[in-house]
């Protein structure tokens, strides 16, 4: 199988058009996010790219509450969200 690999993920090279991103869990399942999945994550977020941030806009009261903790939405946030409640995905 040819796979483009990152972190915590990879794709199968050969299904470029289902654009279907695999990633092994820390329970050691192989979870897989399908394009549909993938598209509403940048929809919801407005983001241009799966490897995209989201920063929400947070008022200053609530940051000085975090303690100026930093925010954030990452594709690990994506991976993290899948694995725990099975969002839109399949077991392999």
């Amino acid at each position: 199988m040819d796979l483009i690999k990152g972190d915590n993920f990879f794709m199968n090279k050969s299904d470029s058009k289902n654009n279907t991103l695999n990633f092994i869990g820390k329970n050691g399942k192989e979870y897989s996010i399908n394009k549909e999945v993938r598209n509403e994550w940048l929809k919801t977020f407005k983001l241009k790219n799966i490897d995209d941030d989201y920063i929400p806009n947070i008022p200053k009261e609530v940051k000085r509450a975090l303690k100026d903790r930093e925010v954030k939405l990452t594709k690990g946030s994506l991976l993290k969200l899948i694995e725990k409640i099975g969002l839109n995905t399949y077991h392999i």
